[in-house]
């Protein structure tokens, strides 16, 4: 117990010291079980919420928990599931207009009356930090005894907001879809989920987090959406698919790369702006190598350039990779470092419209971080100035570093441009 007491007070006393120098702020208030999986969104005013799945919750098992940062100060954490309180909720992923609203995503555990499995449920937040629309079940109509995981959410400027996530159909695995508008009223047309994959998936274990979709939006109503195909030789590729649900445009989903064979492809993340601009990163494992790629889809040229390694850093493993990106072609990079050894540290990496990196292979978990414990699981957002400044904000996760398990942090800097 003083071992616990001690580690806390030198890590308040190391945060006090570093807030000032470089803002990195704990977000959980709640330090018993857990506290991990963090997700980030920004407002328009350099404001932002984080939201997590907390061990301690809801008081039954998991829960998701969110906390308002406004651009000076901090609200308190709350319970975001008030009505899906049974079971655990877990793997949130949020988003917000770039404004003045945010959604929330989640996977909501169940037993009855469709059996054991989860559902995915949402919630709408306001920049005040309020909720507007309290939490509801997405996946509503179609086969309701199917299990459902992994869901992620992109959000429009008029507070619409589209959903995607895995779903166990048989002995295959698909992704489906689900739009809705600012109020929590499915679109008409998707009253059932409307799935968006053509090619098939073959089924492997969720539990082991195959199967992880991704999503992004611009203002023109057009989506494109990335996901994990498990192959029938057990390879898993990423695939893609653009489409505009508003005018039931739909383009076949493809290949977004072609790895040599015995490579696996993991985790795509994807950042969609006005230009149609697309950024796609993900993590690659070949043998014993675990390494990040980003490829880079030009809209004015109509074409896809080679794909990169964001990063010079050729030791240890790079993986967890995140992206996103601006109407004015910016786009970052972050992900989480192993040095093979025992030790996980965040870093990230600043690219310019023409696809120069102007921040490389910078370290985000500075300070007291480089000493204790391992960082993990990146998160952002940013928010352009144009001729001015970008505003960013990163979150994580931090093993060990309140004397409880695992903990979320974030980060803001401030870039002149």
């Amino acid at each position: 117990m003083m071992k616990t007491v001690a580690a806390c007070l030198a890590f308040v006393l190391a945060m006090s010291l570093a807030s000032a120098q470089d803002a990195t702020s704990q977000v959980n208030q709640t330090w018993v079980k857990d506290q991990d999986h963090a997700t980030l969104a920004l407002g328009d005013n350099d404001e932002f919420f984080v939201a997590w799945h907390s061990g301690e919750g809801d008081g039954d098992g998991y829960g998701v928990l969110a906390r308002y940062f406004p651009k000076s100060g901090s609200d308190e954490e709350f319970v975001v599931n008030q009505n899906m309180t049974q079971w655990d909720q877990r793997s949130p992923d949020i988003d917000s207009n770039g404004s003045d609203l945010f959604v929330l995503v989640w996977s909501s555990g169940r037993s009855v009356p469709f059996g054991p499995g989860f559902d995915v449920c949402a919630s709408v937040l306001n920049a005040s930090g309020d909720v507007v629309v309290p939490d509801f079940q997405v996946n509503t109509g179609g086969n309701m005894s199917l299990a459902r995981t992994w869901p992620d959410v992109a959000m429009w400027q008029d507070g619409s907001f589209i959903v995607i996530w895995a779903c166990v159909e048989s002995d295959e695995l698909n992704f489906y879809i689900k739009l809705y508008d600012v109020q929590g009223n499915a679109y008409p047309g998707f009253t059932d989920p409307m799935k968006i994959n053509e090619s098939s998936s073959e089924l492997l274990s969720l539990s082991r987090g195959f199967g992880i979709p991704d999503i992004s939006v611009n203002e023109a109503g057009e989506v494109f959406a990335a996901w994990e195909r498990i192959m029938s030789d057990g390879r898993i590729i990423i695939y893609g698919r653009s489409f505009n649900p508003y005018t039931s445009v739909y383009n076949g989903d493809f290949r977004i790369d072609s790895p040599s064979p015995g490579v696996q492809q993991r985790r795509p993340m994807v950042a969609f702006n006005d230009s149609r601009d697309v950024v796609v990163t993900w993590t690659e494992l070949e043998n014993n190598n675990v390494d990040i790629y980003v490829k880079r889809y030009l809209g004015s040229q109509q074409q896809w350039e080679s794909r990169f390694r964001p990063h010079d850093n050729t030791s240890g493993m790079q993986h967890r990779s995140v992206v996103e990106l601006d109407n004015l072609g910016y786009f970052i990079v972050a992900w989480t470092y192993n040095d093979r050894y025992y030790r996980n540290d965040i870093y990230y990496s600043w690219f310019d419209s023409s696809g120069n990196a102007f921040i490389d292979d910078e370290l985000v978990t500075t300070g007291f971080f480089t000493r204790y414990y391992d960082q993990t699981r990146p998160a952002l957002d940013f928010h352009t100035t144009p001729g001015s400044k970008i505003f960013t904000a990163i979150s994580w996760e931090s093993d060990d570093q309140d004397g409880e398990g695992l903990g979320v942090f974030v980060k803001t800097m401030t870039h002149d441009l």
